[in-house]
């Protein structure tokens, strides 16, 4: 059903995945939601090398963004429509500081038919509404308060599917809106948005790294006498994400006048702040810091034209440096072990227990998610 919310909002390319995908034969179907997702994926990459960005003003810097987004997603993005919203999301930011369109016609309509695709399966792209319009009032360009009043609709769309899921007590929404442990999403936010995307989470997983976070934690918790809230893998990646903060800070403060830091620093803002409200439990997570990564990302990497202390410049470079080799060096390690594996679950496997039980519901990557499967063998928009 294209019209079928999930989780509290609309998704569209979800739907029309598996409306497509319930055109091939049932065995196959995950083929072509896998095939629309990678479709999607690479079409990002490759409007960061030949899209109108004028920041990445080299194919150098294009081809490290290039490289990065895909290194520094989560693994639970890879080839799903599930993660569809996020790489949408990039997509939309991309769009944000891409030239205008100078009054093309065809150029305007196919970017808010974007937009249009983007902000109708998932909110992410409409938290990036304050960044357009600001874009569009800055520089009086109705083509820009044009692309943020496509995003509002979208976000207006979604409010009323949460409405509706909010008045029909959905299931669904047991886990949304849950504000019990700020701590917790504040550890998560420092941890897996500022400093896991910068080096891959191995990294911080050696075991002599761990063994050290741990002899502090429970030094400082034994000399305060408290039980210290903060995330996961405690000392080396809290410091290495509160120094990517400051660095992104002061970034920020000494190029403050310029149109691309100004929006770029918006929609860091406003994506990570209103991803952690609306994530499951309303504590973030690593699937969640994705997009606000990119964003960072794009700061260091286009830094040409941007004032900066030699020791920040240096620094940044570093962080672009070892994102690609840390995240490259443990990619098909990450992509075996959590993106795919044999102990995953198997799609002929388990429609052979669906045809044996109707109202079983089916197991899919990435865990924990399930899918009902209707008697005629109808995809819901879980693959």
């Amino acid at each position: 059903n294209i019209f079928s919310a999930h989780y509290g909002y609309y998704t569209l390319f979800n739907q029309i995945a598996t409306s497509l995908a319930n055109l091939a034969p049932l065995e196959y179907s995950p083929a072509v939601t896998t095939l629309l997702s990678l479709l999607l994926q690479v079409g990002i990459s490759l409007y960061v090398l030949w899209g109108e960005l004028p920041l990445l003003d080299s194919l150098w810097r294009r081809t490290l963004l290039a490289l990065s987004i895909p290194l520094i997603s989560w693994p639970g993005h890879w080839l799903t429509i599930i993660g569809a919203q996020s790489w949408l999301a990039v997509g939309t930011f991309l769009l944000l500081l891409s030239a205008s369109g100078d009054g093309r016609y065809q150029c305007y309509a196919a970017r808010t038919g974007y937009l249009l695709l983007a902000g109708l399966t998932g909110v992410i792209s409409c938290f990036m509404i304050p960044a357009y319009l600001w874009r569009g009032v800055r520089e009086k360009s109705g083509e820009f308060l044009g692309y943020a009043t496509t995003l509002f609709l979208c976000l207006l769309v979604h409010a009323g599917v949460l409405l509706v899921a909010l008045h029909s007590a959905s299931p669904e929404l047991t886990g949304r809106f849950i504000f019990n442990s700020p701590e917790a999403a504040l550890g998560k936010t420092v941890v897996y948005q500022f400093a896991v995307p910068f080096t891959g989470r191995g990294f911080f997983e050696q075991p002599f790294l761990v063994a050290f976070g741990t002899i502090c934690k429970e030094a400082v918790e034994s000399l305060l006498g408290v039980h210290l809230l903060i995330y996961d893998l405690f000392v080396l990646p809290i410091v290495s994400g509160l120094v990517v903060i400051f660095l992104a800070v002061a970034i920020i403060w000494q190029n403050r006048l310029k149109m691309e830091v100004q929006l770029i620093a918006i929609a860091l803002i406003t994506v990570t702040i209103m991803s952690n409200l609306c994530s499951m439990n309303s504590t973030g997570g690593p699937r969640y810091y994705f997009v606000p990564s990119l964003i960072l990302l794009m700061l260091f990497i286009g830094l040409k034209e941007m004032k900066r202390s030699k020791i920040v410049a240096i620094a940044t470079a570093f962080l672009v440096l070892t994102t690609l080799l840390g995240n490259g060096y443990e990619y098909r390690t990450i992509m075996c072990r959590q993106a795919y594996s044999s102990d995953y679950p198997d799609w002929r496997a388990e429609l052979e227990i669906w045809k044996r039980s109707p109202a079983y519901l089916i197991n899919i990557w990435p865990k924990p998610w399930k899918m009902n499967l209707d008697r005629d063998g109808t995809l819901s928009a879980g693959i």
